[in-house]
């Protein structure tokens, strides 16, 4: 059957579809990669992950998150949006828009981006690591040079952003707008996952050692036009309100 598989053209199993058009596909299905008969689990990921506690059998997991992920929320006024939090409306504001610069659309899409991405990423390192499993959470906050002036730019890095990152294809990627300070930290990055997969461990030689995430100290890797940098997470209290929020508002 691996072999029939591999057999198959990468067109065949492509078909046109991508991000821009998957969701125009006719029907949705399981398109994450090969599955094991009677092992696929269906339901929010993270209450798959509480429910069964051998998913992953302690295999060593990177999770994280960009500085602007995915966060497709409307809010029809500043006061809908920190509404939303109910008794806890002046801390989200606070921790969501501290300066108060940021324009109601930016603040939305990072309200859901705590709501849709980071948060739930963080229950998940919470839950595996809670059972021993190696957990090591990242967050993605660098924006490649020839973007940073763009409206979404300028508001972190998002979506699949750190994909060229991680494989150290900046240059295939954003061409002759690379700019080196780009191919520097897709270095880095790389030198991390690279590390991992050999290993389990993301410790490559010359580079900031990555902390093992613990739900007492939430402690990540922040991949920055810095450099790596280990710390504790900066978002704490917007994943806690997020966290909150879900709570209150479970989803059907």
């Amino acid at each position: 059957a691996l072999a029939q598989l591999r057999a198959v053209p990468a067109s065949k199993l492509v078909e046109g579809l991508n991000m821009g058009t998957m969701a125009a596909a006719e029907k949705i299905g399981y398109v994450g990669g090969p599955i094991r008969f009677g092992q696929l689990y269906m339901g929010q990921p993270t209450e798959v992950y509480a429910e069964h506690p051998n998913i992953g059998n302690h295999v060593p997991v990177i999770i994280g998150t960009n500085s602007a992920d995915l966060g497709f929320l409307r809010a029809k006024s500043f006061h809908a949006l920190w509404a939303m939090f109910g008794p806890k409306a002046a801390e989200a504001r606070a921790a969501f828009d501290p300066t108060g610069r940021l324009t109601l659309q930016q603040a939305a899409w990072l309200v859901g981006g705590a709501l849709m991405m980071d948060e739930p990423a963080r229950a998940i390192a919470r839950i595996l690591s809670s059972r021993g499993q190696p957990v090591y959470d990242y967050r993605f906050s660098y924006v490649a040079t020839s973007i940073r002036n763009t409206p979404f730019g300028r508001l972190g890095a998002m979506h699949a952003s750190e994909i060229p990152f991680v494989f150290d294809t900046v240059r295939a990627h954003y061409g002759d707008k690379t700019s080196a300070q780009d191919e520097r930290v897709a270095r880095q990055m790389h030198a991390y996952w690279v590390a991992f997969a050999k290993t389990g461990k993301p410790d490559p030689k010359g580079l900031p050692p990555w902390p093992r995430f613990h739900t007492r100290s939430d402690r990540l890797l922040n991949f920055t036009g810095h450099g790596p940098v280990p710390e504790a997470d900066p978002w704490r209290t917007r994943l806690d309100l997020a966290e909150w929020y879900s709570e209150h508002h479970p989803l059907n």
